[in-house]
Protein backbone atom coordinates (compact mmCIF):
# COMPACT_ATOMS: atom_id res chain seq x y z
CA UNK A 1 0.00 0.00 0.00
CA UNK A 2 1.00 3.51 -0.90
CA UNK A 3 0.54 6.81 1.03
CA UNK A 4 -2.08 7.73 -1.99
CA UNK A 5 -4.06 5.11 -0.80
CA UNK A 6 -4.32 5.68 2.45
CA UNK A 7 -4.40 9.58 1.70
CA UNK A 8 -8.02 8.45 0.16
CA UNK A 9 -8.96 5.98 2.93
CA UNK A 10 -8.41 8.71 5.18
CA UNK A 11 -9.99 11.44 3.34
CA UNK A 12 -13.17 10.00 3.11
CA UNK A 13 -13.02 9.35 6.98
CA UNK A 14 -11.84 12.29 8.21
CA UNK A 15 -14.34 14.61 6.26
CA UNK A 16 -16.76 12.57 7.67
CA UNK A 17 -15.56 13.73 11.26
CA UNK A 18 -15.37 16.91 9.90
CA UNK A 19 -11.26 16.79 10.11
CA UNK A 20 -9.00 18.24 8.23
CA UNK A 21 -6.73 15.35 6.27
CA UNK A 22 -3.61 15.03 8.00
CA UNK A 23 -1.70 13.57 4.70
CA UNK A 24 -0.24 16.19 2.50
CA UNK A 25 0.42 14.26 -0.79
CA UNK A 26 1.71 17.16 -2.60
CA UNK A 27 5.22 15.34 -1.79
CA UNK A 28 3.98 12.04 -1.88
CA UNK A 29 6.97 10.14 -3.92
CA UNK A 30 9.72 12.16 -2.30
CA UNK A 31 9.37 10.33 0.68
CA UNK A 32 10.07 7.03 -1.27
CA UNK A 33 13.99 5.98 0.02
CA UNK A 34 14.05 1.99 -1.07
CA UNK A 35 15.91 1.71 -4.74
CA UNK A 36 16.21 -1.65 -6.77
CA UNK A 37 20.69 -2.80 -6.04
CA UNK A 38 20.69 -1.01 -2.83
CA UNK A 39 20.59 -2.03 0.84
CA UNK A 40 18.65 0.39 3.35
CA UNK A 41 18.62 0.45 7.04
CA UNK A 42 16.53 2.99 8.71
CA UNK A 43 17.17 3.56 12.33
CA UNK A 44 13.69 5.51 14.31
CA UNK A 45 13.21 6.04 17.55
CA UNK A 46 9.10 5.78 17.96
CA UNK A 47 9.32 7.16 21.35
CA UNK A 48 6.60 5.24 23.57
CA UNK A 49 4.94 3.09 20.76
CA UNK A 50 2.09 3.63 19.98
CA UNK A 51 1.36 6.89 21.21
CA UNK A 52 -1.97 7.03 20.36
CA UNK A 53 -2.88 3.04 19.55
CA UNK A 54 -4.58 2.43 16.01
CA UNK A 55 -4.17 5.51 14.72
CA UNK A 56 -0.15 5.52 15.24
CA UNK A 57 -0.03 2.35 13.69
CA UNK A 58 -2.09 3.24 10.42
CA UNK A 59 0.41 6.03 9.91
CA UNK A 60 3.06 4.05 10.64
CA UNK A 61 2.27 1.24 8.26
CA UNK A 62 1.69 3.88 5.60
CA UNK A 63 5.09 5.30 5.51
CA UNK A 64 7.08 2.03 6.51
CA UNK A 65 5.65 0.78 2.93
CA UNK A 66 6.53 4.14 1.43
CA UNK A 67 9.76 4.52 2.68
CA UNK A 68 10.53 0.53 1.32
CA UNK A 69 13.44 0.19 3.40
CA UNK A 70 14.88 -3.55 3.81
CA UNK A 71 15.50 -3.12 7.34
CA UNK A 72 13.77 -0.92 10.10
CA UNK A 73 15.68 -0.60 13.50
CA UNK A 74 12.81 0.71 15.99
CA UNK A 75 13.49 2.07 19.81
CA UNK A 76 11.01 2.67 21.95
CA UNK A 77 8.50 -0.27 21.13
CA UNK A 78 6.49 -0.36 24.64
CA UNK A 79 4.04 -2.57 23.09
CA UNK A 80 4.66 -5.99 22.24
CA UNK A 81 0.92 -6.65 20.95
CA UNK A 82 1.00 -2.95 18.80
CA UNK A 83 4.00 -4.24 17.92
CA UNK A 84 2.95 -7.45 16.09
CA UNK A 85 -0.13 -5.53 15.06
CA UNK A 86 2.03 -3.58 12.90
CA UNK A 87 3.78 -6.16 11.82
CA UNK A 88 1.10 -8.19 10.36
CA UNK A 89 -0.45 -4.89 8.51
CA UNK A 90 2.69 -5.02 6.92
CA UNK A 91 2.66 -7.11 3.76
CA UNK A 92 6.04 -9.01 3.36
CA UNK A 93 7.31 -8.22 6.22
CA UNK A 94 8.39 -10.19 9.42
CA UNK A 95 9.11 -8.16 12.78
CA UNK A 96 10.98 -9.53 16.14
CA UNK A 97 10.81 -7.53 19.37
CA UNK A 98 13.59 -7.73 21.84
CA UNK A 99 11.75 -8.17 25.72
CA UNK A 100 14.69 -7.30 27.95
CA UNK A 101 15.05 -3.25 28.42
CA UNK A 102 14.16 -0.92 31.33
CA UNK A 103 10.78 0.31 31.61
CA UNK A 104 9.64 -2.03 28.82
CA UNK A 105 10.54 0.43 26.67
CA UNK A 106 12.01 -2.04 23.52
CA UNK A 107 13.97 -2.44 20.58
CA UNK A 108 12.44 -4.10 17.59
CA UNK A 109 13.31 -4.82 13.98
CA UNK A 110 11.29 -5.06 10.66
CA UNK A 111 13.02 -6.78 7.69
CA UNK A 112 11.40 -7.03 4.50
CA UNK A 113 10.88 -10.99 2.97
CA UNK A 114 12.22 -11.33 -0.53
CA UNK A 115 13.73 -13.94 -2.35
CA UNK A 116 17.16 -12.77 -1.73
CA UNK A 117 17.32 -11.88 2.23
CA UNK A 118 17.89 -14.36 4.77
CA UNK A 119 18.02 -14.01 8.31
CA UNK A 120 20.66 -15.78 9.62
CA UNK A 121 20.32 -14.92 13.43
CA UNK A 122 18.94 -12.19 15.76
CA UNK A 123 20.28 -12.07 19.49
CA UNK A 124 20.24 -9.42 22.04
CA UNK A 125 23.59 -8.97 23.11
CA UNK A 126 25.40 -7.44 26.25
CA UNK A 127 22.32 -8.73 28.75
CA UNK A 128 24.42 -8.35 31.92
CA UNK A 129 25.28 -4.77 31.22
CA UNK A 130 22.86 -2.83 32.51
CA UNK A 131 25.21 0.53 33.29
CA UNK A 132 25.88 0.56 29.27
CA UNK A 133 23.33 -0.84 27.87
CA UNK A 134 20.11 -0.69 29.94
CA UNK A 135 18.18 -1.63 26.40
CA UNK A 136 20.48 -4.68 25.35
CA UNK A 137 21.53 -4.01 21.84
CA UNK A 138 19.54 -6.17 19.05
CA UNK A 139 22.06 -7.74 16.56
CA UNK A 140 20.44 -9.20 13.71
CA UNK A 141 22.55 -11.30 10.95
CA UNK A 142 21.25 -11.76 7.44
CA UNK A 143 22.43 -12.59 4.27
CA UNK A 144 21.38 -10.27 1.20
CA UNK A 145 22.12 -10.99 -2.38
CA UNK A 146 24.76 -13.99 -1.42
CA UNK A 147 26.93 -11.30 1.03
CA UNK A 148 26.51 -11.48 4.67
CA UNK A 149 25.62 -8.70 7.14
CA UNK A 150 25.78 -7.73 10.82
CA UNK A 151 23.50 -5.22 12.19
CA UNK A 152 23.82 -3.41 15.34
CA UNK A 153 20.51 -1.20 17.14
CA UNK A 154 20.97 0.24 20.09
CA UNK A 155 19.50 2.81 22.57
CA UNK A 156 21.77 4.19 24.93
CA UNK A 157 20.75 5.99 28.23
CA UNK A 158 18.84 9.22 27.91
CA UNK A 159 19.77 10.57 31.06
CA UNK A 160 22.54 13.59 31.30
CA UNK A 161 24.99 14.70 33.60
CA UNK A 162 29.09 13.74 33.09
CA UNK A 163 28.90 10.54 34.02
CA UNK A 164 25.86 9.28 31.97
CA UNK A 165 28.16 10.69 29.29
CA UNK A 166 30.50 9.12 29.99
CA UNK A 167 28.83 5.75 30.08
CA UNK A 168 27.60 6.33 26.54
CA UNK A 169 31.50 6.82 25.64
CA UNK A 170 32.12 3.43 27.39
CA UNK A 171 29.10 1.83 25.69
CA UNK A 172 30.61 2.72 22.04
CA UNK A 173 34.02 1.79 22.92
CA UNK A 174 32.26 -1.80 23.97
CA UNK A 175 30.45 -2.08 20.82
CA UNK A 176 33.87 -1.01 18.55
CA UNK A 177 35.50 -3.52 20.21
CA UNK A 178 32.84 -6.36 19.78
CA UNK A 179 32.81 -5.98 16.49
CA UNK A 180 36.46 -5.72 15.84
CA UNK A 181 36.19 -8.74 17.97
CA UNK A 182 33.63 -10.83 16.72
CA UNK A 183 32.53 -9.66 13.40
CA UNK A 184 36.62 -8.30 11.54
CA UNK A 185 36.78 -8.37 8.17
CA UNK A 186 32.77 -8.01 7.73
CA UNK A 187 30.03 -5.91 6.58
CA UNK A 188 28.83 -4.36 9.67
CA UNK A 189 26.42 -1.50 10.56
CA UNK A 190 25.43 -0.15 13.88
CA UNK A 191 23.05 2.18 14.59
CA UNK A 192 20.26 3.57 16.38
CA UNK A 193 19.70 6.47 19.16
CA UNK A 194 22.81 7.02 21.27
CA UNK A 195 21.58 10.01 23.18
CA UNK A 196 24.74 12.30 22.60
CA UNK A 197 25.75 14.69 19.43
CA UNK A 198 28.63 13.79 17.43
CA UNK A 199 31.51 16.67 18.84
CA UNK A 200 34.76 15.84 17.26
CA UNK A 201 35.76 19.09 19.12
CA UNK A 202 35.18 17.47 22.43
CA UNK A 203 37.93 14.81 23.16
CA UNK A 204 35.52 13.64 25.62
CA UNK A 205 33.16 13.09 22.75
CA UNK A 206 30.93 10.19 23.02
CA UNK A 207 31.99 8.63 19.75
CA UNK A 208 35.79 9.11 19.73
CA UNK A 209 36.44 5.28 19.79
CA UNK A 210 35.14 5.90 16.23
CA UNK A 211 35.84 8.91 14.99
CA UNK A 212 39.55 8.01 15.92
CA UNK A 213 39.61 4.88 14.20
CA UNK A 214 38.70 5.90 10.37
CA UNK A 215 40.43 2.83 9.46
CA UNK A 216 38.04 0.54 10.60
CA UNK A 217 34.64 2.52 10.99
CA UNK A 218 33.19 5.70 9.62
CA UNK A 219 29.90 7.57 10.83
CA UNK A 220 27.83 7.63 7.96
CA UNK A 221 25.23 10.77 9.15
CA UNK A 222 28.26 12.81 10.16
CA UNK A 223 27.79 15.29 7.22
CA UNK A 224 24.35 15.48 8.51
CA UNK A 225 25.49 16.00 12.03
CA UNK A 226 27.67 19.40 11.37
CA UNK A 227 25.14 20.67 8.75
CA UNK A 228 21.81 22.24 9.63
CA UNK A 229 19.75 21.72 11.68
CA UNK A 230 16.56 20.92 9.69
CA UNK A 231 17.81 17.95 8.99
CA UNK A 232 18.93 17.00 12.78
CA UNK A 233 16.87 13.80 13.56
CA UNK A 234 15.29 14.74 17.39
CA UNK A 235 12.75 17.39 18.85
CA UNK A 236 12.16 19.26 14.94
CA UNK A 237 16.18 19.71 14.88
CA UNK A 238 16.71 20.74 18.35
CA UNK A 239 19.34 17.82 18.09
CA UNK A 240 20.99 15.26 16.18
CA UNK A 241 21.11 12.04 18.54
CA UNK A 242 20.57 9.18 15.95
CA UNK A 243 23.59 7.72 14.00
CA UNK A 244 24.52 5.11 11.87
CA UNK A 245 28.14 3.54 11.65
CA UNK A 246 29.38 1.24 9.20
CA UNK A 247 32.52 -0.56 9.11
CA UNK A 248 35.71 -0.60 6.82
CA UNK A 249 34.07 -3.30 4.52
CA UNK A 250 31.36 -1.20 3.97
CA UNK A 251 33.77 1.84 2.69
CA UNK A 252 33.53 1.44 -1.05
CA UNK A 253 29.95 0.80 -1.12
CA UNK A 254 29.40 3.72 0.77
CA UNK A 255 31.25 5.53 -1.76
CA UNK A 256 29.52 4.82 -4.40
CA UNK A 257 27.54 7.90 -6.03
CA UNK A 258 24.10 6.11 -5.24
CA UNK A 259 25.08 5.68 -2.05
CA UNK A 260 23.66 7.93 0.65
CA UNK A 261 22.63 9.04 4.63
CA UNK A 262 19.74 11.41 5.07
CA UNK A 263 17.45 12.44 8.03
CA UNK A 264 13.64 11.31 6.48
CA UNK A 265 11.18 14.50 7.38
CA UNK A 266 7.95 12.52 7.49
CA UNK A 267 6.54 15.20 9.23
CA UNK A 268 6.31 17.36 5.89
CA UNK A 269 3.80 14.45 4.45
CA UNK A 270 1.67 15.40 7.26
CA UNK A 271 -0.60 18.08 6.71
CA UNK A 272 -0.34 19.25 10.77
CA UNK A 273 3.33 19.13 10.74
CA UNK A 274 5.78 18.52 13.19
CA UNK A 275 2.93 19.51 16.10
CA UNK A 276 0.87 16.46 14.54
CA UNK A 277 3.91 14.12 13.91
CA UNK A 278 5.17 14.57 17.43
CA UNK A 279 2.18 13.85 18.89
CA UNK A 280 0.89 10.89 16.94
CA UNK A 281 3.96 9.33 16.16
CA UNK A 282 7.71 10.59 17.61
CA UNK A 283 10.18 13.31 19.19
CA UNK A 284 12.48 11.34 16.26
CA UNK A 285 13.08 11.77 12.50
CA UNK A 286 14.04 8.17 11.34
CA UNK A 287 17.78 8.62 9.85
CA UNK A 288 18.21 6.50 6.67
CA UNK A 289 21.63 4.25 5.42
CA UNK A 290 21.25 3.76 1.70
CA UNK A 291 24.30 1.01 0.39
CA UNK A 292 24.59 0.85 -4.10
CA UNK A 293 25.39 -2.86 -3.75
CA UNK A 294 25.25 -3.88 -6.90
CA UNK A 295 27.71 -4.91 -8.81
CA UNK A 296 28.09 -6.16 -12.50
CA UNK A 297 30.96 -7.96 -12.05
CA UNK A 298 29.68 -10.11 -9.13
CA UNK A 299 29.50 -13.41 -10.34
CA UNK A 300 33.01 -13.12 -11.72
CA UNK A 301 35.83 -14.81 -9.77
CA UNK A 302 38.13 -15.09 -12.23
CA UNK A 303 41.65 -13.42 -12.72
CA UNK A 304 45.09 -13.71 -14.25
CA UNK A 305 46.38 -14.63 -10.84
CA UNK A 306 44.47 -17.72 -9.83
CA UNK A 307 43.40 -21.33 -11.43
CA UNK A 308 39.26 -21.59 -10.97
CA UNK A 309 37.35 -24.58 -11.49
CA UNK A 310 33.49 -24.93 -11.49
CA UNK A 311 31.40 -27.86 -10.89
CA UNK A 312 28.14 -27.45 -12.44
CA UNK A 313 25.23 -29.96 -12.43
CA UNK A 314 22.74 -27.85 -15.25
CA UNK A 315 20.07 -30.24 -14.82
CA UNK A 316 18.82 -31.85 -18.12
CA UNK A 317 20.73 -29.20 -20.31
CA UNK A 318 18.93 -27.21 -22.34
CA UNK A 319 15.85 -27.09 -19.80
CA UNK A 320 14.40 -24.60 -22.09
CA UNK A 321 15.96 -24.64 -25.55
CA UNK A 322 17.80 -21.63 -26.50
CA UNK A 323 16.83 -19.10 -23.66
CA UNK A 324 18.71 -21.35 -21.23
CA UNK A 325 21.22 -21.59 -23.24
CA UNK A 326 21.82 -18.12 -23.83
CA UNK A 327 21.39 -17.61 -19.94
CA UNK A 328 24.10 -20.04 -19.65
CA UNK A 329 26.35 -18.40 -22.08
CA UNK A 330 26.19 -14.58 -19.96
CA UNK A 331 26.51 -16.82 -17.02
CA UNK A 332 29.93 -18.62 -17.83
CA UNK A 333 30.98 -15.49 -19.20
CA UNK A 334 30.39 -13.40 -16.20
CA UNK A 335 32.18 -15.84 -14.04
CA UNK A 336 34.75 -16.00 -16.04
CA UNK A 337 36.43 -19.45 -14.52
CA UNK A 338 39.57 -21.49 -16.40
CA UNK A 339 37.26 -24.58 -15.94
CA UNK A 340 33.44 -25.76 -16.10
CA UNK A 341 33.03 -29.11 -15.22
CA UNK A 342 29.29 -30.32 -16.40
CA UNK A 343 26.80 -32.84 -15.34
CA UNK A 344 23.28 -33.61 -16.90
CA UNK A 345 24.70 -32.23 -20.62
CA UNK A 346 21.51 -34.20 -22.44
CA UNK A 347 21.73 -32.57 -25.96
CA UNK A 348 24.57 -32.97 -27.87
CA UNK A 349 23.69 -30.32 -30.38
CA UNK A 350 22.72 -27.62 -27.93
CA UNK A 351 26.20 -28.39 -25.89
CA UNK A 352 27.83 -27.86 -29.18
CA UNK A 353 26.10 -24.24 -29.41
CA UNK A 354 26.99 -23.98 -26.16
CA UNK A 355 30.30 -23.97 -27.02
CA UNK A 356 30.05 -22.26 -30.05
CA UNK A 357 28.40 -19.13 -28.70
CA UNK A 358 31.46 -19.10 -26.00
CA UNK A 359 34.37 -16.98 -27.22
CA UNK A 360 37.79 -18.91 -26.79
CA UNK A 361 36.55 -21.53 -25.35
CA UNK A 362 36.40 -25.41 -26.28
CA UNK A 363 34.76 -28.27 -24.58
CA UNK A 364 34.23 -31.93 -24.55
CA UNK A 365 30.92 -34.16 -23.90
CA UNK A 366 31.18 -37.41 -23.01
CA UNK A 367 29.10 -40.09 -24.63
CA UNK A 368 28.43 -43.25 -22.63
CA UNK A 369 25.80 -41.91 -19.55
CA UNK A 370 22.99 -43.82 -18.78
CA UNK A 371 19.82 -41.96 -20.19
CA UNK A 372 22.05 -39.93 -22.24
CA UNK A 373 23.08 -37.64 -18.82
CA UNK A 374 26.01 -36.73 -19.97
CA UNK A 375 29.30 -34.81 -18.68
CA UNK A 376 30.86 -32.40 -20.29
CA UNK A 377 33.75 -29.77 -19.89
CA UNK A 378 34.27 -26.54 -21.23
CA UNK A 379 37.77 -24.86 -20.32
CA UNK A 380 39.17 -21.45 -21.59
CA UNK A 381 41.96 -21.21 -24.23
CA UNK A 382 43.93 -18.77 -22.59
CA UNK A 383 48.12 -18.08 -23.05
CA UNK A 384 48.59 -19.76 -19.50
CA UNK A 385 46.88 -23.37 -20.41
CA UNK A 386 47.20 -26.06 -22.67
CA UNK A 387 45.34 -29.16 -22.71
CA UNK A 388 47.57 -32.14 -22.53
CA UNK A 389 44.70 -35.21 -22.38
CA UNK A 390 40.79 -35.57 -22.06
CA UNK A 391 39.43 -39.07 -21.88
CA UNK A 392 36.73 -40.95 -19.86
CA UNK A 393 37.47 -43.66 -16.57
CA UNK A 394 36.03 -46.34 -15.69
CA UNK A 395 34.09 -46.82 -18.59
CA UNK A 396 33.85 -50.66 -17.87
CA UNK A 397 32.45 -50.34 -14.11
CA UNK A 398 28.83 -49.44 -14.49
CA UNK A 399 27.89 -50.13 -11.50
CA UNK A 400 29.89 -47.63 -9.63
CA UNK A 401 30.16 -45.01 -12.36
CA UNK A 402 27.02 -45.00 -14.30
CA UNK A 403 28.09 -41.92 -16.02
CA UNK A 404 31.95 -42.47 -16.35
CA UNK A 405 34.18 -39.62 -15.03
CA UNK A 406 36.05 -37.32 -17.57
CA UNK A 407 39.54 -36.60 -17.21
CA UNK A 408 41.23 -33.13 -18.23
CA UNK A 409 45.47 -33.35 -18.52
CA UNK A 410 46.61 -29.50 -18.82
CA UNK A 411 49.31 -27.45 -18.48
CA UNK A 412 48.27 -24.18 -16.78
CA UNK A 413 51.53 -21.59 -16.12
CA UNK A 414 53.52 -24.05 -17.19
CA UNK A 415 52.38 -26.77 -14.29
CA UNK A 416 50.66 -29.71 -14.76
CA UNK A 417 47.30 -30.27 -13.42
CA UNK A 418 44.30 -33.45 -13.36
CA UNK A 419 40.67 -32.36 -12.87
CA UNK A 420 38.22 -35.20 -12.89
CA UNK A 421 34.53 -34.37 -12.84
CA UNK A 422 31.64 -36.90 -11.78
CA UNK A 423 28.07 -37.28 -11.62
CA UNK A 424 27.36 -40.55 -8.81
CA UNK A 425 24.86 -42.61 -8.16
CA UNK A 426 21.50 -40.11 -7.45
CA UNK A 427 19.13 -41.73 -4.85
CA UNK A 428 18.58 -43.33 -1.16
CA UNK A 429 18.25 -46.57 -1.63
CA UNK A 430 21.25 -49.15 -0.36
CA UNK A 431 21.84 -49.84 -3.75
CA UNK A 432 22.69 -46.58 -4.75
CA UNK A 433 24.56 -45.52 -1.84
CA UNK A 434 26.71 -48.95 -2.18
CA UNK A 435 27.75 -47.70 -5.65
CA UNK A 436 28.89 -44.51 -4.46
CA UNK A 437 30.77 -45.51 -1.74
CA UNK A 438 32.68 -47.72 -4.54
CA UNK A 439 32.98 -45.10 -6.82
CA UNK A 440 35.13 -43.06 -4.42
CA UNK A 441 37.18 -45.75 -3.61
CA UNK A 442 37.82 -46.78 -6.79
CA UNK A 443 38.49 -42.67 -7.84
CA UNK A 444 40.72 -42.06 -4.43
CA UNK A 445 42.76 -45.36 -5.45
CA UNK A 446 43.43 -44.09 -8.93
CA UNK A 447 44.78 -40.80 -7.79
CA UNK A 448 46.68 -42.64 -5.23
CA UNK A 449 47.94 -45.54 -7.60
CA UNK A 450 48.11 -43.53 -10.99
CA UNK A 451 48.63 -39.85 -10.25
CA UNK A 452 50.40 -40.00 -6.63
CA UNK A 453 52.28 -36.95 -6.94
CA UNK A 454 50.23 -34.80 -9.34
CA UNK A 455 48.12 -32.25 -9.09
CA UNK A 456 44.68 -34.01 -9.05
CA UNK A 457 41.11 -32.34 -8.31
CA UNK A 458 38.32 -34.48 -8.07
CA UNK A 459 34.72 -32.42 -8.18
CA UNK A 460 31.23 -33.00 -9.62
CA UNK A 461 27.71 -34.18 -8.13
CA UNK A 462 28.70 -36.49 -6.08
CA UNK A 463 24.83 -36.58 -4.61
CA UNK A 464 25.73 -37.58 -1.05
CA UNK A 465 26.35 -35.30 2.07
CA UNK A 466 29.84 -34.88 3.40
CA UNK A 467 28.12 -34.67 7.07
CA UNK A 468 26.66 -37.97 7.16
CA UNK A 469 28.36 -39.99 10.23
CA UNK A 470 31.21 -42.15 9.66
CA UNK A 471 29.06 -45.23 9.59
CA UNK A 472 27.14 -44.21 6.37
CA UNK A 473 29.55 -42.08 5.15
CA UNK A 474 30.52 -42.53 1.36
CA UNK A 475 33.53 -40.40 1.55
CA UNK A 476 35.10 -41.93 4.63
CA UNK A 477 37.85 -43.08 1.87
CA UNK A 478 38.49 -39.32 1.54
CA UNK A 479 37.78 -37.50 4.97
CA UNK A 480 40.17 -40.48 6.68
CA UNK A 481 42.93 -40.00 4.87
CA UNK A 482 43.51 -36.32 5.47
CA UNK A 483 47.29 -36.57 4.64
CA UNK A 484 46.35 -37.30 0.85
CA UNK A 485 43.09 -35.18 0.27
CA UNK A 486 40.62 -32.35 1.46
CA UNK A 487 37.24 -31.63 0.87
CA UNK A 488 37.98 -28.07 -0.30
CA UNK A 489 33.81 -27.62 0.67
CA UNK A 490 33.83 -29.31 3.99
CA UNK A 491 33.02 -25.46 5.83
CA UNK A 492 30.48 -24.75 2.66
CA UNK A 493 28.66 -28.64 3.60
CA UNK A 494 29.05 -27.74 7.72
CA UNK A 495 28.06 -24.29 7.39
CA UNK A 496 25.04 -22.47 6.37
CA UNK A 497 21.77 -23.63 4.25
CA UNK A 498 21.77 -20.21 2.47
CA UNK A 499 25.43 -21.90 0.37
CA UNK A 500 23.94 -25.57 -0.08
CA UNK A 501 24.36 -26.46 -3.34
CA UNK A 502 21.02 -28.43 -4.20
CA UNK A 503 17.82 -27.27 -3.97
CA UNK A 504 17.68 -23.65 -3.02
CA UNK A 505 19.66 -24.79 -0.09
CA UNK A 506 18.05 -28.41 0.84
CA UNK A 507 21.20 -30.50 0.34
CA UNK A 508 24.71 -30.17 -0.31
CA UNK A 509 25.22 -32.83 -3.10
CA UNK A 510 28.14 -31.08 -5.48
CA UNK A 511 31.87 -30.93 -4.26
CA UNK A 512 35.15 -30.56 -4.93
CA UNK A 513 38.25 -32.65 -3.73
CA UNK A 514 41.92 -31.77 -3.78
CA UNK A 515 45.11 -34.27 -3.61
CA UNK A 516 47.90 -32.56 -0.93
CA UNK A 517 49.69 -31.61 -3.85
CA UNK A 518 47.36 -28.27 -3.60
CA UNK A 519 46.84 -28.13 0.42
CA UNK A 520 49.59 -25.51 0.46
CA UNK A 521 48.08 -23.64 -2.47
CA UNK A 522 44.71 -24.14 -1.08
CA UNK A 523 45.61 -22.21 2.66
CA UNK A 524 46.71 -19.26 0.67
CA UNK A 525 44.20 -16.18 1.72
CA UNK A 526 43.28 -15.71 -1.84
CA UNK A 527 42.22 -18.90 -2.71
CA UNK A 528 38.73 -19.58 -2.13
CA UNK A 529 35.75 -22.06 -2.45
CA UNK A 530 32.23 -20.45 -2.91
CA UNK A 531 29.02 -21.59 -3.82
CA UNK A 532 27.85 -18.91 -6.55
CA UNK A 533 24.23 -17.80 -6.21
CA UNK A 534 23.72 -17.22 -9.39
CA UNK A 535 19.65 -17.06 -8.64
CA UNK A 536 20.40 -13.97 -6.44
CA UNK A 537 21.47 -12.18 -9.71
CA UNK A 538 18.12 -13.06 -11.74
CA UNK A 539 15.11 -11.02 -11.65
CA UNK A 540 12.99 -14.17 -10.73
CA UNK A 541 15.28 -15.42 -7.98
CA UNK A 542 15.31 -18.83 -7.08
CA UNK A 543 12.42 -19.79 -9.12
CA UNK A 544 12.91 -18.19 -12.57
CA UNK A 545 16.57 -20.20 -11.85
CA UNK A 546 15.25 -23.50 -11.04
CA UNK A 547 12.60 -23.21 -14.09
CA UNK A 548 15.43 -21.67 -16.85
CA UNK A 549 18.69 -23.42 -15.78
CA UNK A 550 18.78 -25.90 -12.34
CA UNK A 551 18.32 -27.17 -9.57
CA UNK A 552 21.64 -27.59 -8.82
CA UNK A 553 23.87 -23.71 -7.92
CA UNK A 554 27.12 -24.00 -9.34
CA UNK A 555 30.81 -24.72 -6.49
CA UNK A 556 33.61 -23.13 -7.15
CA UNK A 557 37.34 -23.55 -6.44
CA UNK A 558 40.06 -20.33 -6.86
CA UNK A 559 43.46 -21.74 -6.48
CA UNK A 560 46.30 -18.97 -5.95
CA UNK A 561 49.71 -19.94 -6.94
Amino acid sequence: MKVIYWIMMLSLLLVACGVDEPLNNNDEPELSFGREGSLEIVTWDISNFPKMGTETIDYLVSFLNDIDSDIICFQGIEDSLSFNILASQLINWDGIRANNSHNNINLAILYKNYENFYINSVNEIFLNDDIHFPRPPFQIEFNWLGEDFVVINNQLSGLSGYENEQYRAEACTILANYVKTNFNNENVVITGNFNSEIDESNENSVFKVFLYDPENFMLTDYDIAVGPSENWSWNNGASHLDHIIISNELYDEYSDAESTTQTLRVDDYINGGWDEYSELIADHSPVALRLAYYNDNALTIGSDETLEIVTWNIESFPKLENETIDLVVQLINEMDADIICLQEIEDNAAFIELDSQLTNWDGFRGSGAAYSINLAVLYKNSVDFQLESIEELFTDDWYAFPRSPIQLEFLWNNETFYVITNHLKAMGQEDDIERRRQACEGLAEYVLTELPDENVIITGDLNDLIIDPPDTNVYNVFLQDPDNFIFADYDIAYGSALYWSWNNGSSHLDHIIISNELFDEFTNPQSSIQTIRIDDYLDGGWSFYDDFISDHRPVALTLHF
